[in-house]
């Protein structure tokens, strides 16, 4: 999402929070209406990954990595498309974890210090 898009919906986050502030910003635009914000939503209650990560408060990277452990989606001709409820029931039962392996601690073993600790050398090296 682009940093013009986020302020957008941030502003338009504390318009629905806040109705005098919704009523000086319709004044100063001279609407009457109140700003809404459209989501587009397709046939089945079924929303794309963008609307569906904004209702999960996840970005859409994270959807992605969601989706590749098993998130329910379905296909609507070549779009993924979201049951917001059943997704939400799916990362309730999932817990918090996180969405990306922890990296394994290789532990390494200083091999002249164990030879040199056992009395030995590499062959053909100096004592």
């Amino acid at each position: 999402m682009s940093l013009a898009a986020s302020i957008i919906l941030s502003a338009l986050d504390a318009l629905e929070s806040d109705a005098e502030l919704a009523a000086r910003v319709r004044r100063v635009l001279g609407t009457a209406t109140p700003v809404d914000r459209p989501e587009p939503v397709s046939d089945g209650g079924l929303v794309n990954k963008t609307v569906a990560a904004r209702r999960l408060g996840k970005s859409i990277s994270t959807l992605d990595r969601l989706v590749a452990e098993g998130a329910p989606y379905r296909m609507v001709g070549a779009r993924r498309m979201f049951d917001v409820t059943e997704l939400v029931a799916w990362c309730s039962a999932r817990g918090r974890k996180p969405t990306t392996p922890a990296k394994k601690n290789e532990d390494t073993i200083d091999v002249d210090g164990v030879l040199h600790g056992a009395g030995l050398r590499v062959a053909g090296t100096a004592r």
